[in-house]
């Protein structure tokens, strides 16, 4: 969205976060992969197929068991998020957590409706808000 371009653009530039520093007992490779899969410049971030092949998951890499998806998912439950002109992060939960249940888990219980004024899911909303401010 054009919203979303704008604020993106005066974003200030901040220093990279030195992930061994945040995850202390994560391992070289596992790290390796967290950079590559949040670059933020897509044309060097890792695809599927660049993080399937890394190191940190090569004991699980099999060409032979790895199906590929026979068309595009599907995103537009994102035209409400965008539509909004203030999405709190709670609703996001919300709209991703039954995404994930209506097409994958099916049997997993909706979103309780007491947890979108409470934080949702056990979480406390203002404990996320404030995990999120920059420091």
């Amino acid at each position: 969205s054009e919203r979303a371009k704008q604020y993106l653009e005066n974003l200030l530039p901040r220093p990279k976060k030195d992930f061994r520093m945040i995850y202390t007992t994560a391992s070289a490779p596992a790290i390796e992969l967290l950079e590559k899969l949040l670059t933020f410049d897509p044309e060097r971030r890792f695809t599927v197929e660049d993080a399937l092949a890394c190191n940190f998951l090569s004991s699980l890499h099999d060409e032979n068991d790895e199906p590929r998806a026979d068309h595009p998912l599907n995103f537009d439950w994102e035209i409400g998020v965008s539509d909004q002109s203030r999405q709190t992060r709670i609703q996001l939960k919300k709209m991703m957590y039954e995404e994930c249940r209506q097409h994958y888990h099916p049997t997993i219980p909706s979103w309780p409706e007491e947890d979108d004024r409470e934080g949702g899911m056990g979480g406390d909303e203002h404990e996320q808000e404030e995990a999120d401010k920059p420091e």
